[in-house]
């Protein structure tokens, strides 16, 4: 695990997105005072207007006892499962401030622009880390739900919320949401929007994660570098209630320079299946062997069986190739394990991980999305899968979302009950 020191972190916890216009006034307008010259702001914004509403306590308790932390500023604002019941909590002059505020949209990415605003008021700091913590889809289905917004209004993608840390940056945004660990999501922060993305590629069990815990694990090491301070939390994340889940730290602006190497792989690819019809077939079962982080048989959420290790998936495609598309494959693998991830724990269910997942259906269909996501074009890998998952003809295997709002429902996993952290 690297540990190299960066320059400094900024931390924001962001549990869920989307904030209604008119956050009114804080309580105490002398606030800014009791948090002047923190390391860290930890803003979360809690997206449990949906069946995880009662996971969002973990949150509340992290944010009101570590109010008084001398180095960490937790600011949370909460969206439970009715109308007109937000919350924000931040810390004030003898300790947590909690009030009523008016009601979140929180699937909207307004409400973390929103909820920036308000943390750089009330609890400013040197450094934000920025946490959405919800219902999670991956790159195809992205993040956040609230059973009472709007009907009707648009949907959102990973994309949307990245352009709102254009404009204000983070130095860690963490995902404490299902399969957000992917090269594409990563892609769509890269241009300065996150240092570092905290993440799983795996499923994840809402209300598991240690958000007091990782207060304090921030307090602690408040004079580390970003990517230090990142790993710190990878290993303070080992301590979540699943045990069959990962954690890992990744670099967005590494994964930038992924996308030169593998349009230049996924071109030799095609050019390979073309000159070798057999190749294909060899091509679908050794990425169809690659690390997987569930097997789903519910069509609902069939999609996630697609999302697999990246560097495995690289693994896999070297040992079926050709010398130099091999040779490509392996430097890839090599760079996204020297320089895309700098942090990793896996369970024992998945070993051999390399942190970082990719949509790689291997004789599936393709989904129509993920063609036009900003990776998928750079880097021809589009391209590939549709070649890849065609059949005896080039004919196009490409098909929408059959189930676009599948990862707000129930999943039928047993959570962990709410942690007294």
């Amino acid at each position: 695990m690297n540990r190299a020191l960066s320059a400094t972190l900024s931390v924001l916890l962001l549990a869920g997105c989307g904030l209604a216009p008119g956050l009114g006034r804080p309580a105490a307008l002398d606030l800014s005072a009791a948090s002047a010259g923190k390391a860290w702001t930890y803003a979360a914004l809690s997206a449990s207007d949906n069946d995880l509403s009662e996971d969002a306590v973990v949150l509340e308790r992290a944010a009101r006892r570590q109010a008084g932390l001398p180095n960490v500023a937790p600011v949370l604002f909460v969206d439970r499962d009715k109308a007109d019941d937000s919350l924000r909590i931040y810390p004030g002059p003898k300790g947590a401030v909690a009030e009523a505020m008016p009601e979140l949209d929180s699937e909207s990415p307004a409400a973390m622009r929103d909820l920036l605003r308000f943390a750089a008021k009330v609890a400013p700091a040197k450094r934000r880390l920025l946490v959405l913590a919800d219902h999670g889809g991956g790159i195809i289905r992205g993040i956040n739900s609230d059973d009472h917004r709007p009907r009707g209004g648009p949907g959102y993608s990973v994309g949307d919320f990245a352009e709102v840390l254009r404009a204000d940056p983070v130095d860690i945004l963490y995902f404490d949401a299902c399969f957000m660990q992917m090269v594409e999501v990563a892609h769509e922060f890269g241009g300065g929007e996150a240092a570092v993305i905290l993440a799983s590629e795996s499923e994840t069990t809402s209300g598991s994660a240690p958000h007091a815990g990782f207060m304090q694990t921030l307090d602690e090491g408040s004079r580390l570098g970003t990517d230090a301070a990142a790993a710190r939390l990878v290993e303070a994340g080992a301590a979540m209630a699943r045990k069959d889940a990962t954690l890992s730290a990744v670099r967005p602006a590494a994964v930038r320079d992924l996308v030169e190497p593998l349009r230049k792989l996924s071109g030799a690819l095609l050019a390979a299946m073309r000159e070798d019809p057999a190749l294909k077939g060899k091509l679908r079962e050794a990425m169809g062997g690659a690390v997987q982080y569930v097997h789903e048989t519910d069509p609902h959420y069939a999609l996630y069986n697609s999302y697999r290790d990246l560097g495995d998936v690289l693994d896999r495609i070297a040992a079926v190739s050709r010398a130099e598309v091999a040779a490509q494959a392996r430097a890839l693998a090599a760079l996204v394990r020297r320089d895309v991830v700098i942090g990793h724990v896996e369970a024992r269910t998945f070993a051999g991980s390399s942190g970082i997942t990719i949509y790689a259906p291997a004789g599936e269909i393709v989904d129509a999305g993920y063609v036009k996501t900003d990776f998928a074009r750079k880097t021809r890998w589009a391209d590939f899968l549709v070649a890849l998952n065609s059949g005896g003809k080039w004919a196009n295997p490409v098909q929408p979302d059959k189930y676009p709002d599948a990862f707000k429902r129930p999943r039928g996993v047993v959570t962990t009950p709410p942690q007294q952290d």
